[in-house]
């Protein structure tokens, strides 16, 4: 019944590959399924009838995954889950998951329901995460629920989360904020590698608000979207644009808003040249999060071999409280690119005019 369930191809539908590989997508989706093996019959008598075998094995009911890794903005990490698929014998899959790196503690509890007959999961779940980047520490409690499906190339999510926040800074007195929030994301992704893309976009949305007195300090909207372009130059040439904007719109302070909802600029996948969220609105050595964020990234990439190639990038970005008052931060690099056997691997150097410093990076997969 789960694999009907999240089928994307209709009894009577005329299919292809690309289809089928979608079918897989969905089916390797959900947290039961190992592994996934997909042939077509091969009865020409029957060219409108031609049925697809599907051939699964189960994941155990009890499973533990864990990982360590390494990244310039959050440095070593350690990260691990476990689930079990069962829950009250109705496959309802529960999830504790956490991880633990240099600048952010994070764990989470989640227990999910099967897919329905429109493919939605519908999940509750809690979450606690500690963060403290630029003389910053956010403390950030919440609970919810969540309606989510992924359909072909894209992800939609409905929310109802409550957050609870604290934020401690180099001056006394923390601030408190908390937010019942409704929200929405989608996530679209139109490239011709889901790995290595050197053609298509990828674009992510998000929307969400609060009502003062509904479990809510401070009435705001909140809006975010972020977009990446790829656009291949020859055969061995690829220019590539991203584009990134937040903002918190409320006629209050940002302060009256839980701060794991506001935004800073800076790293890797953001301003490179700047320390790690180091653009915010700096208050007596604190980087504080701001209503507003724009980022954006041109970058020239040349591939010397298939595996191997070099690029060039300018990025600039802001994050302020007041837009009339926003400075933009621009920063230039040269970099190293390899498409490793687990994803893309980026080695870049930046240097940054504002604060005129030059700054390592190296990442690992699609910045998204």
């Amino acid at each position: 019944m789960i694999v009907d369930h999240v089928n994307p191809i209709q009894d009577g539908e005329i299919y292809d590959v690309a289809r089928i590989n979608e079918l897989q997508r969905q089916i390797q989706n959900t947290p039961y399924y190992a592994s996934v093996a997909i042939d077509v019959d091969n009865d020409v008598s029957k060219p409108v009838e031609t049925p697809l075998h599907v051939k699964v094995s189960e994941y155990p009911y009890n499973s533990i995954r864990y990982g360590v890794g390494y990244a310039t903005d959050t440095g070593f990490h350690i990260q691990g889950a476990y689930s079990y698929l069962d829950t009250f014998g109705k496959a309802y899959p529960f999830t504790i998951s956490g991880r633990l790196d240099q600048t952010q503690q994070y764990g989470r509890v989640q227990l999910a329901m099967p897919p329905d007959s429109h493919g939605w999961v519908n999940a509750v779940f809690g979450s606690y995460t500690i963060t403290d980047v630029s003389d910053t520490n956010i403390y950030s409690a919440r609970v919810g629920v969540q309606r989510s499906r992924s359909r072909q190339n894209i992800d939609t999510t409905f929310s109802l989360t409550f957050y609870d926040d604290r934020l401690t800074q180099n001056e006394p007195n923390p601030s408190t904020a908390r937010a019942l929030v409704p929200a929405w994301s989608w996530v679209r992704r139109d490239v011709d590698d889901p790995l290595f893309p050197r053609r298509g976009n990828i674009i992510r949305a998000e929307a969400g608000f609060a009502v003062k007195g509904v479990m809510t300090d401070q009435t705001f909207a909140r809006l975010y979207t972020n977009a990446l372009q790829y656009v291949p130059l020859g055969k061995n040439d690829l220019l590539v644009f991203r584009a990134e904007f937040g903002g918190v719109f409320t006629s209050g302070s940002s302060s009256g808003v839980p701060a794991s909802l506001l935004f800073r600029a800076g790293g890797a996948n953001s301003v490179r040249g700047y320390s790690y969220l180091g653009i915010g609105n700096n208050v007596a050595g604190s980087v504080l999060p701001t209503k507003y964020m724009v980022t954006g990234s041109s970058e020239y990439q040349h591939w010397f071999t298939h595996d191997w190639g070099g690029a060039v990038f300018f990025d600039i970005g802001t994050a302020t409280d007041t837009w009339s008052e926003r400075v933009f931060q621009p920063g230039v690099g040269v970099g190293a690119r390899w498409r490793s056997p687990v994803g893309p691997v980026n080695v870049d150097l930046a240097y940054g005019f504002k604060n005129k410093s030059i700054k390592p990076y190296l990442t690992l997969g699609i910045a998204f």
